[in-house]
């Protein structure tokens, strides 16, 4: 049974959401990025409050204000993916698998679900640990003799949604065990995800209207905002379409994320979760978006070591 909202969800969050965000909202001007940021997560937060009336869940404790605050951090942790997203897609799949580390770890430790792992996946996530290590490495040679490299903030970008991510996971399978409801939960989750996306639009405004303290950092921003946007701006019709899409999209990962954790132990779910989404990611970031330029001799081989360790942990989860 639990296998059922499992599937459903690779479908919709490991392999629609991050084409259709990658491809369709990610790489625009600053304003609009953070337009479009805003409007996924509040059409986001109101599928939540119409699951959470429809399903007769909506209670206001302090459940649900806990939920909400963890709902914000990860709000804050999904913008750090979407700049991460805007370099490259297939370098923050093989990222991925570090916040399945924490989660995974968490629920060995707190919920004693140590039965669940095996060497198999010890082995796997050893391999991915190499591949972010080498990959690592080579990009900063890059940097240092010249050539094209990935921006260093990437890596800062990263490192901030694995460990908010990392926790939050583990938060869900934490409430799934404790009965919170699953209208409740998406109600909080992303109700607290908006509020944070709605932060950052406002601070980015109040930003916007002092003037830059030296020419150095205009000169930087205009070249990030040449770099980002589009040919021509987009009719808000379309702007709300796609940002509804994109926030039902979400809703409906975490909904089934969450229906999936009541069903299964985090350490069963989390190692499909994590390989479906780190291939699919990389399928599409390598060959639809053309990312497989930027990989050279051996980083290619460090890529096939992360596929081959995501293959690892896909064949020998405990299940």
């Amino acid at each position: 049974m639990w296998l059922v909202p499992v599937i459903i969800r690779i479908l919709i969050g490991n392999i629609f959401y991050p084409w259709f965000g990658k491809a369709k909202l990610i790489h625009t001007d600053k304003i609009s990025f953070n337009n479009r940021f805003t409007l996924h997560y509040f059409f986001a937060a109101a599928f939540g409050s119409v699951a959470a009336l429809f399903l007769g869940q909506l209670v206001f404790d302090k459940t649900l204000l806990f939920i909400t605050s963890i709902g914000a951090a990860n709000g804050y942790a999904a913008y750090c993916q979407w700049k991460a997203d805007q370099h490259s897609l297939s370098f923050v799949s093989i990222t991925l698998f570090m916040d399945d580390v924490i989660a995974i770890t968490l629920g060995y430790i707190v919920l004693n679900e140590s039965k669940y792992l095996n060497f198999g996946m010890g082995a796997g996530l050893f391999l991915c640990v190499v591949t972010i290590i080498g990959l690592g490495f080579s990009n900063y040679r890059k940097q240092k003799i010249g050539e094209e490299h990935v921006a260093p903030k990437l890596f800062i970008y990263v490192a901030v949604y694995t460990v908010i991510w990392g926790f939050a996971t583990f938060s869900m399978r934490y409430f799934a065990l404790s009965d919170i409801s699953v209208g409740k939960f998406v109600f909080g989750w992303y109700g607290g995800a908006f509020l944070m996306a709605l932060a950052i639009f406002c601070i980015t405004k109040i930003k916007s209207i002092f003037p830059k303290k030296d020419n150095e950092n205009k000169d930087n921003e205009k070249k990030n905002d040449e770099m980002n946007r589009e040919l021509s701006p987009l009719p808000i019709r379309t702007t709300l379409w796609m940002t509804a899409v994109a926030g039902g999209s979400i809703f409906s990962s975490i909904f089934l994320s969450y229906w999936a954790l009541q069903l299964a132990p985090l350490t069963v779910v989390k190692p499909i979760f994590f390989v479906s989404q780190m291939l699919g990611r990389m399928i599409l970031g390598l060959f639809m978006f053309d990312e497989y330029k930027q990989y050279r001799g051996i980083e290619k081989i460090l890529v096939l070591l992360a596929v081959i360790g995501a293959i690892t942990i896909a064949l020998s989860f405990g299940g």
